[in-house]
Formats: C-alpha cells, sequence, structure tokens
C-alpha cells in the first residue's frame, strides 16, 4: 500500500509535489511558423561548383539535429531509475533556427584527364532562438532531470570530405555555445 503525498524525500512523493505545482496549468501552445529554404549554385566549371544556402529550421526534443539524433532519455536508458525523476516540460518552447552554409565540390583528375576522386567541404553557420537543452532542476530535494529553454545558442562548423582512388578521408570540426540571461548555472 502506497499513498500519494507530496513528500519530495521519496520517489512517489516527488511525483506527487511535481504534480501538484502544475496542477491547471494554462499552456498557449497554438502558434505558426515559416521555414523557408534558398539555395543556390554556381558551377565554376564543369568538375567545380559552388553552393550558398540559408534556411530556417524548428527542432523539438526527440528530432534530428545535423543528421543525427537528440534522444529523449538520457544515458542510462533507464528512465525509472533510483537517482533521478525524468520529466517533460509541457511548457518548452520550439528551437527555432537559421542556418548558413557554403559548399564547395570538385573532381579531381589526373594530369592525363582520368578520374582520380571527388573533393567536397562546407562552412557553416547557425543561430538558435530558445535552444532546448538537458536542465538537471534543483529544485525539489529528489533529483529532476527535464527539459529547458535557453535564451540563443550558435553554432560554427567546418567539415571536409576526400575519395582518392576509392580511399576515404573525411572530418569535421564543430563549436557550439549557448547564452542564457537568467544567470541558472543548469544552463
Amino acid at each position: 500500500d502506497c499513498e500519494l503525498t507530496d513528500n519530495p524525500t521519496d520517489e512517489l512523493g516527488a511525483y506527487a509535489q511535481i504534480l501538484k505545482e502544475n496542477n491547471n496549468t494554462n499552456l498557449d501552445d497554438s502558434y505558426t511558423s515559416v521555414y523557408p529554404s534558398f539555395h543556390i549554385t554556381y558551377n565554376i566549371t564543369e568538375k567545380r561548383s559552388l553552393q550558398f544556402a540559408i534556411s530556417s529550421r524548428v527542432e523539438r526534443p526527440g528530432g534530428g539535429h545535423h543528421g543525427g539524433s537528440r534522444q529523449i532519455r538520457p544515458f542510462p536508458r533507464e528512465v525509472h531509475s533510483d537517482n533521478f525523476i525524468f520529466l517533460g516540460n509541457p511548457s518548452l518552447e520550439p528551437e527555432y533556427s537559421t542556418n548558413y552554409e557554403i559548399s564547395y565540390k570538385s573532381t579531381i583528375m589526373t594530369k592525363s584527364n582520368q578520374w582520380m576522386g571527388i573533393f567536397s567541404t562546407n562552412i557553416h553557420y547557425e543561430h538558435v532562438r530558445d535552444k532546448i537543452e538537458w536542465y538537471s532542476s534543483n529544485e525539489y530535494e529528489f533529483d529532476v532531470l527535464t527539459f529547458r529553454n535557453a535564451d540563443t545558442g550558435k553554432g560554427y562548423g567546418l567539415e571536409y570530405f576526400f575519395m582518392v582512388f576509392g580511399q576515404t578521408l573525411g572530418g569535421g570540426f564543430w563549436y557550439n555555445e549557448i547564452q542564457d540571461g537568467s544567470d541558472d548555472v543548469e544552463l
């Protein structure tokens, strides 16, 4: 027999306290957005091209990001852990980003005009509003893991890819920064 009270010293009590604090919360989640994209390619020669792109995107927790996947559950994957409570955030705002990218692609030829390989590189910059981040809440006596919005974020990156005589070499560098005016060290 287990009674649901708002005693925050155990997991069930922490759940009860959280439910009580969020009872009758009014949420306005109606919004309309447009996500434009603009891409232009300039063919320098038959074997070399330069592309410029600007695009807008929206992300929600659990969605893909830069070809990867942001998991709803953190490591360890056991949500029902004695170490923390995983809590969704119904008042989370969508994460909007504007992305700028310049790409260069070239076919690599030998002196005798035989195909040798390809080279591709791109540089990108991303500006994010309402950046979604993991958040470890210290509001309760029990560890609560959730999501919160930081004010803004930005990211830079450089990627390259070579394929020469069937051998592949590629890599990249990414730098991300988050800014939040709340002075909350968790963000």
